[in-house]
C-alpha cells in the first residue's frame, strides 16, 4: 500500500486561559486543612494577628516554639508502617493505577489510616517544614500521607473506575496562603557606582571652577590694590622728596662757601671747586607703609580677600602683595589640572562580542541624583556650597530655588541666590556665594523649581562642610503625573497564562478528479487533421576589441648669459700748512716796549678720477619637438551560431470513419486533505520586564569605563556643551584651555600673563677728579621681551662719594618716563614706579655731580600685550582644532574598520543579536523567580591566585545553589521563548531622549535597546509543571 506524502503547512499555538473551578470540583480534587485553624498552632498565629508585620512576627514565634511530631523520615515510616507503603505506592502509580489494583492494596490495610490528631500533626509538620525549608524528602512523604488519607476516605464515595480513582489519586494539597505573608517591600534607590563616580568627578570639576572664580576675584583685587599702593607710595615719596630737597638746599644756603683751585696731578689741569663748611645735611628718612597693612589697600579689598590674605600671612609668611599673587596663581594652576584630568573625553564606543556598541553616559543611570560639597578659601569660615545634579537630559534649567542651612543651635540661614553652569546632563549650582559658617550645622534642605514647572526637594541631615553628601531629589509636583489607582496584576510582573496547545496543520493528497475543460478537438467524418509545430533557436555572439596609443615628447631649452663690469677710481689729496710766530716785550711806568710777529701759510690740493665700464650679453634659445603618434587597432570577431530545431506533428485520421469525432480535454484537479494535529501541551508563564536593555547598557558602560580598546569619539570644542565651549579663539579661557589641551594632549607653548625681567647698570670714575666729580650723564637700555609691556619698575639705586672736603653731591636716576634725584654724601634708595606700558626697550639714564660711582638695578614687571595675547589665543585655538580633527580622523578610521568586521561577522552569524536578547531576557526572568540577592553567588576560593583557585566544595550552600541552577535552567524551555518589545515611552521618562535616538542596523536589536517594556512568554518543560507551581507557591525546590 502506497503511503501518501504529508506536508506541514504551518504551526500555531492555541492558549487556554485558566478557568475557575466550582466548589464541587474543588472538594473532589483538592485537599485542605481538615479542621478549623484554631487546631493548628502555626495557622492560628497567622489568622489572629492584625497587620502584616504582626502576622510575620506571630508566625515566626509559633514556628520557633513548635516541636516536630515526626522530626525524621524514619519516624514517619516507623509509626505508619502499612499506611506508609500504600502512600508511596499511590504517589508512584497515581496516573496508571486501576480499580482492581486499588482494591488489592486497600483491603490488606483493613481501614488502617491516620487518626485525626496524627493528621493535625502531619499538617503542622508540613507547615513547619515549608517555612523552615526543611528536608524535601520528609516534605514529600508528608504530602503523600495527606493525599493517601484523603484517598482512603473518598474512594468508596466515587465511581468505581480507573479514571475516577486516578483523578482522586492526583488530588492537590492546598496550603493556606496566610503562612506565606511577606513583608512590605520598600524601594530604595541605590546609586550605581559608575554614576556616582561620574557625579563625584563632575563635582570636583565644579568645585575647581568655583575655586578658580573665587581665586581670580581675589587675584584681580590684589592686582588693583597693588597698583593703587604703588601709585600712592610714589606720590608720597615724591612729596617727601620735594620737602627733603628743600631742606638740603636750605642746608647748603646756610653753609659757608669756600672756593679753592684743584690741580690734577696726571694732566696738570686746574679747576676751581666750591667747598662748604659747617654743612649739616638732613637725614633721608622715608619709609613706605607696609603694603599688607596699608589702610588704603585694605579698604580696597573685600572681606573674603582680607581673610584669605591674613591666612597667607600666617601660613606662608608672605610680606608683599606680589608673593600673595604668586601663591594664588599656583592654586589656580592646580585646579586647572583637576579640570583637565576629570573631564570626559567624548562619546565612547566599545566592541562587545565583535560588534560596536555606544556607551551610554553614566549620568543618566540615576536621574535627579545630587552631590553636595562646601568650599571655602584657605583658612576662611566663608563658604560656597556646590550642588551638582544629574538630570535626564540637557533641556533642564533651574528657574528658582529656596534653601535653608540649619545650625545646631536651632538658628538657620535662608537664601535663594544661585549661579548655574551646565555640562552634558548635569547642572552645577553655586549657592550662597559666601556664607559665614562659624558654628556647628545640623542640616541643609531646600526646594528647586525647574523651567518646565517641576518642583523637587532635597534634604541632607547631618550636614557637614568638610564632607561630601549625596542623595536623590524628591518630586513635589510638576512634570510627572500620578496615575489613577488600579488593581495591580498578581505575581509582581509574573503571570501564569494557562495551557498552550502546540498544533500544526498537515496536508496530504486525497484523490484526483476531472476539472475544467482545457481543449475540445472536432474531427469530421472522412477527414484527416494534422498539426505540425516547429521550434527554432539561434544564437550569435560578436566580440570586438580596439586599442589606440599616442605619445608626444617636447623638449625646450633656453639659455641666457650676461656679463657686466663697472669700475670707478677717484683720488683726492689736499694739504694745508700754516705757521705763525709772535713775540713781545713791555715795561710799565712808561718804559720801553718791543713787539715782533711772523706768519706763513701753505695749501696743496690734488684730485684724480678713472671710470671704466664693460658690458656683455649672450642669449641662446633651443627648442626641440618630438611627437610620435602610434595607433594600433585590433579587431577580433567571434561568431557562435547555435541552432536548435524541434519538429512535432500531431494528426487525427478519420478518413475511414463515417461519423464525426469530438474529443474533450480536461484539467486534473488534486484534492488535498488537511487536518490539525496536537503535538504537545505547555504551561506558559508571562514576564513583564521594564527596560529590558538596562543590564546590557550598564554592562557596556562598565566595559567602556575599563576597556583599553574602547573607541572614544572626540568632542568638537566648537560645539561642546558647558563652560568649556570654544566657538572661536575669543572664547579661550584658562579653564577651557587646560581642559582641551589635556583632552587632546596638545603641547601648547604657555604664554605667561606677566613676567619680570631685570638688569643692572653702573658708572665709575677713572681719575681723581672724575672719581670725585662724576662727568655728566650716561644712558642705558633694558630689553623688554617681545609681546610684553612694562607696567611697573622696581628700582634699587645708589652712589658712593669719597670726599676730600665738603662738596655738593647729587644724582638723578630716570627709568622710562619716571625719575628721582638724591643728594648727600652717600645713599641707597629703593623706588617703585608705575609705567605706561613700555614695549621693546626700557630706557635707563643717570646724571650726577661729585659722585664717585653710581649703580642702578631695575626689575620690570611686564604684562602681555593685547595683540600678542590675541595672536597666542589664535595659535592655541588652531592647535586644539587641528588635534581634534586628527583624533576624529583616527576615530573614524577605527570605527569604519570595526563596522566592516561587524558586517562580516553578522553575515556568518545572523543570530548574533538574538543571542544577546535571549541571554539578557533570560537573566531578567530568572531574577524575577529567584531574586537578585540569590543570584550570582561566589563559590570560588583564592580567586586571585592562579595556582590556588578552586571551587569552594566545603560550603554547605553549594548543593542548594546547584539545585537552583539546575531547576531554573531545565524547568523552562528558554530556547523557544517568545518575546515582544514595546516602545520607549513605556519606560521612565528620564530615558526617553537617550533611547529614542539610539541607532543600530538590526531593527529587532534596535527595538530591544529602545524598549521601555518587554513581554516575555516562557513555556515550562513537560514534567516540571508541578515543581514550578510548587516553587511559585512556596519558594521551595
Amino acid at each position: 500500500m502506497s503511503q501518501n506524502i504529508k506536508n506541514t503547512l504551518y504551526r500555531f499555538v492555541t492558549l487556554r486561559t485558566a478557568e475557575l473551578i466550582d466548589d464541587q470540583k474543588k472538594s473532589e480534587g483538592y485537599v485542605a486543612y481538615p479542621s478549623d485553624p484554631v487546631d493548628s498552632t502555626i495557622l492560628y498565629a497567622s489568622k489572629t494577628a492584625g497587620t502584616t508585620e504582626d502576622k510575620i512576627a506571630a508566625i515566626n514565634t509559633a514556628v520557633d516554639a513548635y516541636q516536630l511530631a515526626y522530626p525524621k523520615l524514619d519516624d514517619l515510616k516507623a509509626i505508619f508502617t502499612g499506611f506508609a507503603d500504600f502512600a508511596k505506592w499511590l504517589t508512584a502509580n497515581r496516573k496508571t493505577l486501576t480499580a482492581d489494583e486499588v482494591d488489592q492494596k486497600v483491603i490488606p490495610l483493613g481501614g488502617d489510616s491516620v487518626t485525626p490528631s496524627q493528621l493535625f500533626n502531619i499538617w503542622d509538620d508540613l507547615h513547619h517544614n515549608i517555612l523552615t525549608h526543611g528536608s524535601p524528602y520528609v516534605r514529600d512523604l508528608l504530602l503523600s500521607y495527606i493525599v493517601a488519607d484523603f484517598f482512603l476516605k473518598e474512594y468508596q464515595l466515587r465511581e468505581r473506575s480507573d479514571a475516577s480513582y486516578r483523578a482522586l489519586a492526583q488530588s492537590r494539597v492546598v496550603v493556606d496562603k496566610d503562612i506565606f505573608i511577606k513583608a512590605d517591600e520598600t524601594t530604595t534607590i541605590v546609586q550605581k557606582s559608575l554614576a556616582q563616580s561620574a557625579v563625584i568627578k563632575e563635582t570636583d570639576i565644579a568645585v575647581a571652577l568655583e575655586q578658580n572664580e573665587q581665586l581670580a576675584t581675589v587675584l584681580n583685587e590684589l592686582e588693583y590694590a597693588e597698583q593703587i599702593y604703588l601709585r600712592e607710595t610714589q606720590k608720597a615719596q615724591e612729596a617727601y622728596q620735594k620737602t627733603y630737597d628743600a631742606a638740603v638746599k636750605l642746608a647748603y644756603d646756610n653753609a659757608t662757601v669756600v672756593e679753592r683751585v684743584v690741580t690734577d696731578p696726571d694732566t696738570g689741569e686746574t679747576k676751581v671747586v666750591k667747598e662748604y663748611e659747617n654743612l649739616v645735611l638732613p637725614e633721608y628718612d622715608f619709609t613706605p607703609n607696609n603694603e599688607l597693612e596699608d589702610t588704603n589697600v585694605v579698604n580696597l579689598l573685600s572681606a573674603t580677600t582680607v581673610s584669605y590674605l591674613d591666612t597667607l600671612k600666617n601660613s606662608a609668611l608672605i610680606d608683599t602683595l606680589d608673593e600673595a599673587r604668586q601663591l594664588i596663581q599656583k592654586d589656580i594652576d592646580k585646579n586647572l589640572k583637576t579640570i583637565g584630568d576629570y573631564t570626559d573625553l567624548g562619546t565612547k564606543q566599545v566592541n562587545v562580542l565583535g560588534t560596536t556598541l555606544q556607551v551610554k553616559s553614566a549620568s543618566s543611570a540615576n536621574p535627579f541624583g545630587f552631590t553636595c560639597r562646601s568650599i571655602s578659601l584657605v583658612g576662611s569660615d566663608t563658604y560656597t556650597i556646590i550642588l551638582t545634579i544629574s538630570l535626564p537630559d540637557a533641556s533642564y534649567d533651574v528657574s528658582s530655588m529656596i534653601y535653608h542651612l540649619n545650625f545646631a543651635d536651632t538658628t538657620n540661614n535662608t537664601n535663594g541666590t544661585f549661579r548655574q553652569s551646565k555640562f552634558d546632563n548635569r547642572i552645577n549650582l553655586s549657592l550662597y556665594n559666601g556664607v559665614v559658617i562659624d558654628k556647628a550645622t545640623s542640616g541643609f534642605n531646600g526646594e528647586i523649581t525647574f523651567a518646565n514647572g517641576a518642583k523637587y526637594s532635597f534634604n541632607i541631615t547631618g550636614f557637614d562642610v568638610n564632607q561630601t553628601h549625596s542623595g536623590t531629589l524628591s518630586l513635589i509636583s510638576g512634570s510627572e503625573e500620578t496615575p489613577d489607582e488600579f488593581e495591580a496584576p498578581t505575581g509582581f510582573g509574573i503571570q501564569r497564562l494557562g495551557i498552550a496547545d502546540y498544533r500544526k496543520v498537515e496536508q496530504e493528497v486525497c484523490c484526483y478528479v476531472p476539472g475544467e475543460v482545457s481543449h475540445i478537438e472536432n474531427v469530421m467524418a472522412r477527414e484527416y487533421k494534422e498539426k505540425s509545430t516547429r521550434r527554432l533557436r539561434r544564437q550569435e555572439d560578436t566580440l570586438t576589441s580596439s586599442r589606440e596609443q599616442e605619445s608626444e615628447r617636447l623638449t625646450e631649452s633656453v639659455s641666457t648669459g650676461r656679463f657686466e663690469m663697472n669700475q670707478e677710481i677717484a683720488s683726492i689729496m689736499a694739504q694745508d700748512q700754516s705757521i705763525a710766530a709772535s713775540t713781545g716785550v713791555s715795561y710799565n711806568n712808561q718804559g720801553f716796549g718791543l713787539s715782533a710777529n711772523a706768519s706763513y701759510a701753505n695749501n696743496t690740493s690734488k684730485e684724480e678720477s678713472n671710470i671704466q665700464a664693460i658690458s656683455e650679453a649672450k642669449e641662446l634659445t633651443e627648442r626641440a619637438l618630438d611627437r610620435v603618434v602610434q595607433k594600433v587597432r585590433e579587431e577580433r570577431v567571434t561568431k557562435v551560431i547555435e541552432e536548435y530545431e524541434e519538429n512535432s506533428s500531431h494528426g487525427f485520421d478519420n478518413r475511414k470513419g463515417d461519423k464525426h469525432v469530438s474529443g474533450v480535454y480536461r484539467w486534473i484537479d488534486k484534492i488535498y486533505n488537511n487536518r490539525i494535529l496536537n503535538y504537545g501541551k505547555r504551561l506558559m508563564y508571562e514576564f513583564m520586564v521594564p527596560e529590558p536593555a538596562a543590564f546590557h547598557d550598564l554592562a557596556v558602560q562598565f566595559k567602556g569605563e575599563n576597556d583599553e580598546e574602547v573607541l572614544v569619539r572626540p568632542v568638537d570644542p566648537r560645539t561642546a556643551s558647558g563652560s568649556f565651549r570654544m566657538r572661536s579663539y575669543k572664547d579661550i579661557t584658562d579653564n577651557a584651555l587646560a581642559h582641551w589641551s589635556g583632552v587632546y594632549n596638545v603641547p601648547i607653548q604657555s604664554k605667561a600673563r606677566e613676567l619680570k625681567v631685570s638688569d643692572s647698570f653702573s658708572v665709575t670714575g677713572t681719575s681723581y677728579v672724575s672719581a670725585h666729580n662724576y662727568p655728566g650723564a650716561s644712558n642705558f637700555s633694558m630689553q623688554i621681551p617681545e609681546g610684553y609691556k612694562a607696567v611697573t619698575a622696581y628700582i634699587d639705586a645708589g652712589y658712593t662719594f669719597i670726599p676730600n672736603r665738603i662738596e655738593q653731591s647729587y644724582a638723578t636716576i630716570a627709568v622710562g618716563d619716571k625719575s628721582f634725584t638724591k643728594s648727600g654724601f652717600k645713599w641707597d634708595e629703593k623706588r617703585t614706579f608705575t609705567l605706561n606700558g613700555v614695549e621693546n626697550e626700557l630706557a635707563v639714564s643717570v646724571i650726577g655731580s661729585d659722585v664717585g660711582g653710581i649703580r642702578v638695578n631695575v626689575v620690570a614687571r611686564c604684562v602681555i600685550t593685547d595683540s600678542a595675547d590675541q595672536q597666542w589665543k589664535i595659535e592655541a585655538f588652531n592647535a586644539i582644532i587641528d588635534a581634534y580633527e586628527e583624533k576624529l580622523a583616527v576615530y573614524e578610521e577605527k570605527a569604519n574598520a570595526q563596522k566592516s568586521v561587524q558586517k562580516e561577522a553578522l553575515k556568518t552569524n545572523p543570530l548574533f543579536y538574538r543571542q544577546i536578547e535571549k541571554t539578557v531576557l533570560r537573566k531578567n526572568c530568572i531574577t524575577y523567580l529567584l531574586g537578585n540577592e540569590n543570584l550570582g553567588l561566589d563559590f570560588l576560593s583564592d580567586r586571585e591566585d592562579i595556582k590556588s583557585i578552586r571551587a569552594n566544595t566545603t560550603s554547605t550552600s553549594l548543593d542548594s545553589y546547584a539545585a537552583k541552577v539546575k531547576f531554573f535552567e531545565q524547568a523552562f524551555e528558554w530556547d523557544i521563548m517568545n518575546y515582544q518589545f514595546y516602545p520607549f515611552y513605556w519606560g521612565t521618562k528620564e530615558n526617553w531622549a537617550s533611547r529614542y535616538t539610539l541607532e543600530n542596523d538590526d531593527l529587532l536589536f534596535k527595538a530591544f535597546l529602545q524598549s521601555g517594556m518587554a513581554r516575555v512568554v516562557v513555556t515550562v518543560r513537560p514534567g516540571f509543571e508541578e515543581m514550578v507551581n510548587w516553587y511559585l507557591a512556596t519558594g521551595q525546590i
